[in-house]
């Protein structure tokens, strides 16, 4: 097990270093069999997948007590620690340049979900540092960019930019929007609609290439101190034409 988990891991460090765009090209070129988690000399983690997804490790985790006779070279099996300043880049959340409105892009009313949070839910001290890596969510080639918060009476108002890098049209996405207070403890929680299209309507498509606005979320202003209005991102559904 051993023997054969080492020249993964050289091939994940000798990638990461060579990588200079983003996550997701080094999840696509790593090939390994179970998710490995590379550690970057900034203490971000991030777990790569055998299907080549990944995603940024960001909450706060109770480990568990080693046993003391387990050797060194064991305790870090599945994990990669790469002592590199070229770390994989985060891309801020800002509105694309020239982007076209939604042709839907109304108000999207939030709905909370029904279960309360979980209090022992809380972000790391990666997420709190880096903020930004709460910010943008993918899935099937879908990504989502978190581009601007704004505060109205007791609502927040959310604003998105799509990426669609998948190879159909993208026709509805699903979010679900983790409100977290300034300590990094789990608010709220929000189900939301980011892109509602039609089908036989193809201007409300989000065209493979395209980088659009999505729709304007509003949701309810969670109870607690969120001045730091940090918003965890996840794409839970993409549906394609």
């Amino acid at each position: 097990m051993t023997t054969n988990l080492h020249p993964r891991l050289r091939l994940a460090t000798a990638l990461l270093l060579a990588a200079s765009a983003s996550p997701l090209a080094l999840a696509d070129s790593l090939p390994i069999s179970q998710p490995v988690t590379v550690t970057l000399d900034s203490g971000v983690k991030i777990l790569l997948k055998p299907d080549h997804s990944w995603e940024y490790q960001l909450d706060e985790v109770q480990a568990a007590s080693a046993p003391a006779t387990q050797p060194p070279a064991q305790a870090g099996a599945g994990s990669a620690l790469v002592p590199t300043s070229t770390a994989v880049p985060v891309t801020a959340a800002v509105t694309p340049a020239g982007g076209s409105a939604s042709p839907s892009a109304g108000a999207a009313a939030a709905s909370a979900s029904n279960t309360a949070p979980d209090s022992a839910s809380r972000l790391n001290r990666s997420a709190l540092d880096n903020p930004q890596l709460l910010s943008e969510g993918h899935r099937d080639g879908l990504i989502a960019r978190l581009s601007s918060v704004s505060e109205e009476d007791d609502e927040a108002l959310l604003k998105f930019s799509l990426d669609n890098t998948a190879g159909q049209s993208v026709i509805g996405v699903q979010a679900r929007l983790r409100l977290y207070a300034d300590d990094g403890h789990l608010l709220a929680t929000r189900e939301v609609p980011l892109w509602v299209g039609e089908y036989r309507l193809p201007q409300t498509y989000l065209r493979p290439g395209q980088t659009r606005d999505s729709r304007e979320v509003r949701v309810s202003l969670p109870e607690g101190e969120w001045s730091r209005q940090l918003v965890r991102v996840e794409v839970t559904e993409v549906e394609f034409r």
